[in-house]
């Protein structure tokens, strides 16, 4: 049975992932039922509501930080 997932985002990097400049979502804790497919964006203080819903394809959980920055640098949003 899959669950819900909800990510609370600041809203500076909620407008990069809807404008595609962000492409992958960083996490220093991975939710514990990753089955699920869709992932909702909660957008924190001051916007305080859900602006958006993805699907996921891969969740790269066993990689060291340096592995994950080869792999996600171009579409990161962040530096």
């Amino acid at each position: 049975m899959s669950r819900t997932v909800l990510l609370s985002v600041k809203p500076e990097f909620v407008s990069k992932i809807l404008s595609g400049e962000k492409c992958w979502e960083f996490r220093r804790v991975l939710w514990n039922d990753i089955s699920g497919k869709f992932v909702y964006v909660y957008a924190s203080a001051p916007v305080k509501r859900v602006v958006a819903r993805f699907q996921y394809s891969t969740v790269y959980a066993n990689y060291s930080r340096a592995e994950l920055w080869r792999l996600a640098c171009e579409g990161a949003g962040i530096s």
